[in-house]
């Protein structure tokens, strides 16, 4: 898909999301989305004990995602 086909179809969404919301989103387990956070391949800042995710950086990490399936 392309970044305007995401931002289309996840127009609804709050600009920064939480991992629960992310989670919601990519229909997996919070602890997924955990794991994907501390390791740093979904972009997010901490904000107090909570962790946010700006919508345009889970755009980018289901984009890079998707070109590394398609090898």
């Amino acid at each position: 898909m392309t970044r305007r086909e995401y931002a289309k179809q996840f127009r609804d969404l709050p600009d920064a999301l939480s991992a629960t919301e992310v989670a919601q989103t990519l229909r997996v387990n919070v602890k997924t989305v955990y794991d994907q956070l501390h390791s740093g391949a979904i972009p997010s800042v901490r904000v107090g004990r909570e962790y946010r995710v700006a919508k345009e950086s889970l755009i980018d990490y289901l984009r890079s995602a998707e070109r590394r399936t398609v090898k």
